[in-house]
């Protein structure tokens, strides 16, 4: 899960359908980096970035819109 970041950190939370699931992500501003993040309930997936710029951590949220899971 997302490191605990200090109270005063800039942090946008939003829901979006990825893959056909609801992911929470997240896109969290402390000092000079940035902290994102995607989190599927079911199946209980997350991924986890940090960035040292806003370029680098919109990319990381580019690709976790990218995940898709297949059925068994």
């Amino acid at each position: 899960m997302p490191p605990e970041l200090p109270p005063g950190t800039e942090t946008r939370q939003f829901t979006e359908n990825i893959g056909l699931r609801a992911a929470n992500l997240y896109r969290s501003r402390f000092d000079r980096t940035y902290y994102i993040g995607a989190v599927w309930e079911s199946p209980a997936i997350w991924i986890t970035g940090e960035s040292p710029d806003s370029d680098a951590a919109d990319l990381m949220l580019d690709v976790a819109r990218t995940v898709r899971f297949t059925a068994k």
